[in-house]
């Protein structure tokens, strides 16, 4: 079972239950054919544009092959809390062994920076000597931030991750759920844009240069890393405990197999519908005329899908996320191509826009000789039958 074991509590008194138990462990933790089955549908409705996608699947960011993630420290009272972190060693030591082990997956790019911001927009209220927020507050953390992250104008898509160290005279800070509970990590995912951790320091090392906690912090990020790329956790029934080892950073077998199934099954529905969004789009628009790199690329991308599906009932995961992966690159170079595009916005309307003013008045004058010339030709022929 890799780097997690599972030790079921199996009663030899009621061993139909315990049976049960044991096949609802490897069908939900080990299999998660529920998860797999949550990223086709997640990924179909999101072409459909519909609103009955999932949690986890709006929490997700798309399947892309590269990203940037950009760890920032903000320190929003410098003059008090003076804060520093070594975060180079904490991506080798945390993040890197990670990463590795889903660079199949994409390309990941590495950014860090130091921030210090003074806090105005939080209001938190004073409760029992502890500053909270609600979760109807940290919006109002992330907004003004956003414009001193330095997000970049690129092909890449950024995950930021945001370590906030609160003010003095705000600490400690903590967030509480609707429910009235502090939150246990003292951290918050934002869906599609990455997530925030505050840490408190301690009253008694204000003015002094503090250290971070990296472990603390690289395995908050790495749990919300997870999340964001789809890496689905499942829930474990009561009587099944799990044993992990939270800070190795490494994936086990079985969740490197369901990310596989997950992202292939994604590919495969963004391709799909792609591919009949492209069909739809050459029957309403008669007169696009597709060029032959076009028609190659609709061709390796339906070849691609069934090549994925093929794999995927041979259970060869690593072949079926390639093909998969081929397939929504050749799928979504057709749809978007440039001149593709350049047909799309020239409709029927358009054409006479453009042609009538140059054509009409050319075509008046004939229009009038051609009338007057059979009116002449229709009184000559009634003259002559007259005689």
């Amino acid at each position: 079972l890799g780097r997690r074991l599972l030790l079921v509590d199996f009663s030899m008194e009621d061993i139909e239950s315990s049976v049960g138990l044991s096949c609802q462990v490897v069908h939900d933790v080990l299999v998660q054919s529920r998860a797999a089955s949550k990223a086709l549908r997640s990924a179909s409705e999101q072409r459909r544009h519909t609103k009955t996608a999932d949690l986890a699947g709006m929490r997700a960011v798309p399947a892309v092959p590269d990203y940037r993630l950009a760890f920032s420290l903000v320190n929003s009272d410098p003059l008090s809390v003076r804060t520093h972190w070594d975060i180079q060693t904490a991506v080798k030591e945390y993040l890197q062994p990670f990463l590795s082990d889903i660079h199949a997956l994409a390309n990941f790019s590495i950014d860090s920076q130091v921030l210090y911001d003074s806090g105005g927009a939080l209001r938190p209220r004073l409760h029992d000597n502890k500053y909270i927020l609600s979760e109807q507050q940290l919006p109002h953390m992330v907004n003004p931030l956003e414009s001193s992250l330095g997000s970049q104008s690129s092909r890449l898509t950024d995950l930021h991750f945001l370590v906030f160290v609160p003010p003095a005279h705000q600490s400690p800070l903590f967030i509480q759920t609707t429910n009235g509970d502090l939150v246990e990590s003292n951290a918050f995912l934002v869906h599609r844009w990455g997530g925030v951790l505050i840490y408190n320091v301690l009253n008694g090392s204000r003015g002094d240069s503090i250290a971070l906690n990296m472990s603390v912090v690289m395995s908050t990020f790495i749990s919300q890393l997870k999340t964001l790329l789809g890496f689905n956790q499942p829930a474990i029934p009561v009587s099944v405990m799990a044993i992990t080892d939270h800070l190795s950073g490494h994936l086990t077998p079985w969740e490197w197999e369901n990310a596989l199934l997950s992202r292939t099954a994604e590919h495969v529905a963004r391709s799909t519908s792609t591919v009949q969004s492209l069909v739809q789009l050459l029957t309403e628009v008669k007169n696009m005329v597709i060029a032959d790199h076009i028609q190659d690329q609709v061709d390796q991308a339906v070849t691609s899908i069934e090549s994925a599906y093929g794999h995927l009932l041979n259970s060869d995961l690593d072949l079926a996320y390639s093909s998969s992966q081929l397939a929504l690159i050749a799928s979504e170079k057709a749809f978007f191509d440039p001149s593709m595009l350049a047909l799309l916005y020239f409709p029927e309307d358009t054409k006479y826009a453009i042609y009538m003013p140059l054509f009409l008045p050319m075509a008046l004058p004939l229009l009038a000789s051609l009338f007057q010339t059979f009116k002449l030709f229709r009184k000559r022929r009634t003259k002559s039958k007259n005689n």
